[in-house]
Order: structure tokens, then C-alpha cells, then sequence
């Protein structure tokens, strides 16, 4: 009886939002079927990548591509990551150096430019209602790291009061 190929996972470059994320899977040696691997996905950041699990079907050439769609926006947002690992499965044995692997997705958007000097800058911030008798409550806002002029107190505390 043969022993069960070795399954693998290799990440492709790191990309930019937009593009797609490619993971290459690979089983040692191929398999003299098709092989059906399970992965699980997991993603760091919102570029439109849903973790969960995810199938590629390994043919007797040894390899299969597991590619995954990120989405562009126009938001400036911090770098993040997608990363595919190789799920317990029927049929092959996971490479415990190579069962994980993890590439980059690169922000393209330019941070907002920051307000011209002397400008007001409002947030809003929403209460819902609701019919339960309570005490007030409060929450304080506190300003900090002001580029381009002095915060006097920076601070405030707001008092929501019930009105039921």
C-alpha cells in the first residue's frame, strides 16, 4: 500500500487590494487521482476576503492554485494579510513546515489630507433610545496628538439622561 502524498502550501507574491491573493497547494508526490485538499482561511483587515473554508482539487500533476479575490476601495485603512492552512482531510498527511502560509495585502489609498488650519471639525455621536427607566450615564472624549496647534483642555465628559 502507498503512503498518502504530503500536502503543502505556498504563498504567492504579496499584493496590493485588488488583486488576488494565490496560494499554491502541492502534494508529494502527486497523486495518482484527484485529491481533494481543505484549507482554512483567515484574513487580517478589510479587503473582502471571508475567512472560512475553502477546497481545491489537487490533479495528478501535483499542484493546484487556491486564488482568492480581494477588493479595492477607496479607503485609506492599514496593511493586512491573508493566510490558508492546510485542514486535516482524507486521503493525504499535512506538512507540518509547510501547512501554513500567510502573504501581505497592501493599502493603495493616500491618507486624508488633514483639515487647513483653524478648520472645525464636528463628530457625531449617536444615542439610541429606548423605553428602560435608567440613570444617566456618561462618556468622556478626550483630544489628543493635534498636528499644527495646541490643545487647551482636550477633554470633555457628556452626560446622556434618560428620558423615559
Amino acid at each position: 500500500m502507498l503512503a498518502d502524498p504530503v500536502v503543502s502550501v505556498t504563498a504567492g507574491s504579496d499584493i496590493t487590494e485588488g488583486a488576488a491573493a494565490a496560494f499554491t497547494v502541492t502534494a508529494s508526490p502527486a497523486p495518482a487521482a484527484p485529491l481533494t485538499v481543505t484549507l482554512s482561511v483567515s484574513a487580517s483587515g478589510d479587503y473582502g476576503v471571508a475567512a472560512g473554508s475553502r477546497t481545491v482539487t489537487i490533479a495528478t500533476s501535483g499542484s493546484a492554485t487556491l486564488s482568492l479575490a480581494t477588493t479595492d476601495d477607496s479607503a485609506d485603512e492599514a496593511d493586512g494579510s491573508v493566510t490558508a492552512t492546510i485542514t486535516d482531510g482524507t486521503g493525504y498527511d499535512i506538512d507540518t513546515a509547510a501547512g501554513t502560509a500567510t502573504l501581505n495585502i497592501s493599502d493603495d489609498d493616500a491618507a486624508p489630507p488633514p483639515p487647513p488650519s483653524g478648520a472645525l471639525l464636528v463628530h457625531f455621536v449617536y444615542v439610541s433610545d429606548d423605553l428602560d427607566k435608567e440613570d444617566a450615564e456618561k462618556f468622556q472624549i478626550v483630544l489628543s496628538e493635534v498636528e499644527g496647534a495646541q490643545i487647551g483642555d482636550g477633554q470633555a465628559i457628556i452626560t446622556i439622561k434618560d428620558d423615559d
